[in-house]
């Protein structure tokens, strides 16, 4: 199955609000001769995403792929638990986990998750996670492994945060960085337009 622009997606019809609730779901990236960026699950709007024990397996670092694994937003909540990502190699000009709060006092979960062996050829300022708050945003990034994640056009190689949004609150905690690298760092980097 090779789509055209996401293999699993979401709330594209702006009259409805629906929920996506994946448990123990297995995403595998195949060889990538599109046009275009595909996303293997996309999310325009959406009220709950929960996905636990997932799996989203890149297609290796022998071929580049424009195939990315995750880009959500217009979410109330997104919570992302125990899941797995891992072995991709992807050019896109798509993040590789790209989630954007831009709903006033809306939530961003990643809790447990393993960031394993993913290389971005991105231009532009993203991590293997990206997250983006463009309304007042809770987000929690806790107890996270980041194995060999890499980006040789971007500033950071694991965690990329942007923060336009007053007021949004950021609890980064627990998590193991190991053999990253990016242009400015290989953990965690944060752009703030905001002093407090």
């Amino acid at each position: 199955l090779l789509p055209s622009k996401a293999l699993f997606s979401v709330g594209s019809d702006e009259q409805f609000q629906p929920s996506v609730f994946l448990e123990d779901c297995y995403f595998h990236s195949l060889s990538s001769n599109t046009i275009g960026d595909v996303n293997q699950l996309e999310v325009f709007r959406a009220n709950h995403i929960h996905l636990f024990k997932c799996h989203f397996r890149g297609h290796g670092h022998f071929e580049r792929s424009n195939i990315t694994f995750i880009r959500a937003n217009n979410f109330t909540l997104a919570n992302i638990t125990l899941c797995r990502f891992s072995n991709a190699s992807i050019a896109s000009i798509e993040g590789i986990v790209m989630l954007t709060g831009n709903i006033e006092n809306s939530t961003i979960r990643v809790i447990g998750n393993s960031f394993l062996n993913i290389t971005s050829h991105h231009y532009t300022e993203t991590g293997v996670l990206s997250i983006r708050t463009r309304a007042q945003t809770i987000v929690d990034v806790l107890d996270n492994t980041f194995l060999s994640c890499f980006t040789f056009n971007s500033v950071v190689g694991s965690l990329f945060i942007r923060d336009n949004a007053n007021h949004s609150i950021f609890y980064i905690e627990k998590n193991s960085f190991k053999n990253g690298f990016g242009a400015a760092t290989g953990g965690i980097f944060l752009d703030s337009n905001y002093s407090q």
